[in-house]
């Protein structure tokens, strides 16, 4: 039991050494350096580029909408970005 909980501890320790890794190569830095942030930049950047949502949902692996609406909510800048694409066409 006790081998099992250290091995779990040290893969645990290695994925977030892996994770932290991937997120300097890729400048990736604050709030979106982390797996929620990902997500959602992911889902957002989709929705700009005019990508349907079910097409999304399937990406990401979602069985239900449900997730689409926590992760594809544009707010703030995300925001103005998304709707100044429907002023300018």
């Amino acid at each position: 039991d006790s081998e099992l909980k250290s091995a779990l501890k040290n893969l645990e320790i290695a994925v977030m050494e892996a994770y932290q890794m991937a997120m300097n190569e890729a400048k990736i830095k604050g709030v979106h350096a982390v797996p929620k942030g990902l997500r959602h930049s992911f889902v957002i950047h989709h929705q700009g580029l005019g990508t349907p949502d079910h097409i999304i949902q399937r990406w990401m692996g979602w069985a239900s909408r449900d997730m689409m609406e926590v992760y594809g909510r544009a707010v703030g800048e995300e925001e103005r970005n998304l709707a100044s694409k429907l002023w300018n066409k």
